[in-house]
C-alpha cells in the first residue's frame, strides 16, 4: 500500500470520527435538523465570548479539546493534497467548508 493511500486512509477514518462525535453525538436525525435550523448560532466567536466571560474548567477543557480535535485535519490535509501547486487552496478552501458546517 503507497504512503498517499495511508494517508487517505487515515483522514477518511478521521473525517468519519469527527463526524459522528461533532454531530450525530447519539442523537436522532430528527433532533439534528432542529438544532441546525432553529437553534443555529451563525453569528462568529458568540459562544465562545459567551464562554470566555464564565471562564470555567468545563470550558477550558472543551476549548482545548475543540482545537484538538482539529489538529488532524491541518496536518493531513496538506499531506494528502501535495499535488496542488498553491499551497493556500491545499487548507483554506476545505477548511473554509469544513468550518461551515
Amino acid at each position: 500500500m503507497s504512503t498517499s493511500m495511508v494517508i487517505a486512509s487515515i483522514f477518511a477514518a478521521y473525517m468519519y470520527v469527527v463526524v459522528k462525535v461533532i454531530l450525530f453525538k447519539l442523537h436522532s436525525p430528527e433532533i439534528i435538523m432542529d438544532q441546525l435550523t432553529v437553534r443555529a448560532n451563525l453569528t462568529p466567536f458568540h459562544e465562545i465570548v459567551t464562554y470566555f466571560k464564565q471562564a470555567t474548567l468545563d470550558i477550558w477543557v472543551n476549548f482545548a479539546g475543540n482545537i484538538l480535535i482539529f489538529m488532524p485535519f491541518g496536518m493531513l490535509l496538506p499531506l494528502l493534497l501535495r499535488g496542488m501547486s498553491n499551497p493556500w487552496s491545499k487548507v483554506f478552501m476545505p477548511s473554509f467548508t469544513f468550518s461551515i458546517q
